[in-house]
């Protein structure tokens, strides 16, 4: 049977923000050494004023030398560079979560003495896991083919031809401890490069034409490096042959930008980070100046509210989706896309960040819930395919004909299929 290796290579490049040790990874909402994660977790609900300060200033600098002597200025970093101590579990949480997994592992455990008993009686009566994640899949996809389109926006409507009792009893299994920390270890090579306070929304220098869209080209580029720098890090991305490596980033890189977009997302005037409005408002000048209507980017900002409603922002799932999107052939809906070497291994990789997917949700909103919110976000990948396809279209054309194709870098004309 195909096992899949532990996903994240272990990074020597990640800075702890607090001290500036190597870091562990994300610990309480921040980049952080295991020495400042533990002084965190002891000292976190303790009152800044009780703390005394080395010199009396407050105004410690926080190095890998001096942590160690100044706790008050210590602290204060962390809770400045972003550590939360609502993250911070109880005892008794700890102990509730402890009891859940092995509830989780003894349900795992009876599952696979009663899969063992019956391929004893009969292999052809049970499905393979891939087999059985298609089926579910196919029944997500009858949903929606029995949705109301007018009333979706405000209804999900479950099949009632679908036993809700029966999926509770054969969901795929529960969140295991090792599926814990591989969404861990995800989440925060996702975090290390995404959650940056360097990345903006962006703002396009709409002078004219010709300046706009190099300006949306230099910005598009940042975001893409970002997202391969990301996917370096699976080991089933890397270990696939050199050329579906390229297939996949040059059809499948630009659907991913709406997600992007969601996790930086903040309510405030709809934008993406909270900008001056001139900033904000100069984006949409691009389509105006290239004598377009402002449909595509609607299309595209509607795509992105949706997924922000659905996923809450939620990086593990966001992370998680990247993987499975990254993984789909086809996904950009070019008839011209070439066959990949080794669709089988693509195919695996994607199945199984799928059924991650699918039990990271359900132990975040329960099976009916999942249903619906999955359910959901299969209609807004549909959306998503047909508004970066436009896109596509109408940034090839308007490189082209205003003749500026040299002025992009290299890895944009692949993305945007001009060479």
């Amino acid at each position: 049977m195909f096992r899949i290796q532990l996903v994240i290579k272990k990074s020597t490049d990640l800075t702890c923000t607090i001290c500036g040790d190597r870091a562990v990874g994300f610990n309480y909402d921040a980049l952080s050494c295991a020495s400042c994660k533990a002084f965190f977790r002891r000292n976190a609900h303790q009152s800044l004023e009780k703390l005394s300060c080395l010199t009396g200033q407050g105004q410690c600098s926080i190095t890998y030398e001096i942590r160690r002597k100044c706790q008050r200025c210590r602290l204060n970093r962390c809770f400045s560079m972003g550590m939360r101590k609502d993250f911070i579990l109880s005892d008794q949480e700890k102990e509730r979560r402890k009891k859940r997994l092995e509830e989780n592992r003894n349900i795992s455990s009876k599952r696979s003495s009663t899969s063992d008993t019956k391929n004893s009686l009969s292999s052809n009566n049970i499905l393979s896991n891939s087999q059985y994640f298609s089926q579910t899949f196919d029944e997500i996809d009858q949903l929606l083919m029995d949705m109301d389109t007018d009333k979706f926006d405000n209804n999900i409507f479950i099949n009632e031809n679908i036993n809700l009792n029966n999926i509770k009893e054969e969901s795929l299994d529960k969140l295991s401890f090792q599926d814990e920390l591989i969404i861990e270890n995800i989440q925060s090579s996702f975090l290390s490069y995404f959650k940056n306070e360097e990345i903006k929304c962006f703002p396009i220098d709409a002078t004219d034409c010709t300046t706009a869209l190099i300006s949306w080209s230099q910005s598009a580029n940042e975001i893409a490096l970002r997202f391969i720098s990301f996917f370096r890090q699976i080991d089933e991305f890397e270990s696939l042959h050199n050329d579906d490596r390229f297939i996949l980033i040059k059809y499948n890189l630009l659907p991913l930008f709406p997600i992007f977009k969601c996790f930086i997302y903040k309510p405030i005037n709809n934008s993406c980070l909270n900008e001056e409005n001139e900033k904000i408002e100069k984006n949409p000048q691009l389509f105006i100046l290239s004598n377009q209507t402002n449909e595509i980017r609607r299309t595209f900002i509607n795509v992105v509210l949706s997924l922000v409603n659905i996923t809450e922002q939620d990086p593990s799932l966001l992370s998680l989706l990247l993987l499975i999107l990254i993984f789909s052939q086809g996904l950009s809906m070019n008839e011209n896309e070439p066959t990949l070497k080794d669709s089988l291994a693509v195919n695996r990789a994607q199945n199984y960040y799928t059924k991650l997917l699918w039990k990271y949700s359900i132990n975040k909103w329960g099976e009916i819930q999942t249903y619906k919110n999955i359910t959901q976000l299969l209609t807004v990948i549909f959306r998503l395919q047909s508004a970066t396809k436009k896109m596509r279209e109408f940034f090839s054309s308007q490189y082209i004909t205003s003749n500026t194709v040299d002025k992009i870098a290299p890895l944009m004309q692949t993305v945007l299929h001009i060479s």
